[in-house]
């Protein structure tokens, strides 16, 4: 089981945290579209996917357009590689925008004192949901470049190769641009290229030049 993390060049407004977590088999609720609730557990797929991607969050703006970009990406990431993105959260106006996409939308889920998600406890119903290679957390407003994927392959090929770590980490960093810069919208990959290219020969500068995110590897199996 290949239980890893990473980042790559990201584009958003505020630094992602990654970290994570072993496979576990305990069973977490969430909700058909009738809202009556069904066992994940019963969803575990035998074959691993590349990449699980999830995220929460609790606001919603209708005139901020980071949720549309991130269930767009999502969708043209899911029609392309091999993908799966959930979704955690307890807004009905969030849950009802994520009707009909390709995100599960998970509403039962540990939240600190504060009313946080537990970063655990996501990762938990994540790896319960999905069987992958490699899974993230990321905030809702961060987007990442489509070349995450041939990345990841690279990587997996070279772990299993034994060239690398089996205890390896991809790392990135965050160029903050403003939501005005960005289409309200994508639909195809091609969209999704154009834009990080633009952001690139624009040079936004790094949130800060002095921060990196770090995260403990587990092994790759």
């Amino acid at each position: 089981m290949t239980i890893l993390l990473f980042l790559l060049y990201l584009c958003g407004k505020s630094i992602p945290f990654f970290s994570l977590s072993p496979i576990v088999t305990q069973s977490h609720f969430t909700h058909n579209q009738d809202d009556t609730p069904w066992t994940v557990l019963s969803m575990r797929r035998t074959i691993p996917v590349d990449l699980v991607l999830f995220t929460s969050e609790d606001y919603f703006n209708r005139t901020n357009p980071k949720l549309a970009l991130f269930r767009d990406s999502s969708a043209v990431y899911h029609a392309r590689f091999s993908y799966h993105c959930i979704l955690f959260t307890n807004n009905q106006d969030i849950i009802r925008f994520f009707n009909h996409s390709v995100c599960k939308v998970i509403t039962d889920f540990k939240r600190n004192p504060y009313g946080l998600p537990y970063i655990y406890s996501m990762y938990s119903i994540a790896s319960t949901i999905y069987k992958a290679k490699y899974y993230g957390y990321l905030n809702s407003d961060i987007l990442i470049e489509p070349v995450v994927f041939s990345v990841l392959n690279y990587l997996d090929k070279q772990a299993r190769a034994g060239s690398i770590s089996p205890y390896h980490e991809l790392a990135g960093r965050v160029h903050p641009i403003d939501t005005t810069a960005l289409p309200v919208g994508f639909s195809t990959l091609e969209e999704m290229e154009k834009c990080f290219a633009e952001a690139k020969e624009k040079g936004y500068e790094l949130r800060n030049p002095y921060t990196a995110v770090c995260v403990s590897p587990y092994p790759h199996s």
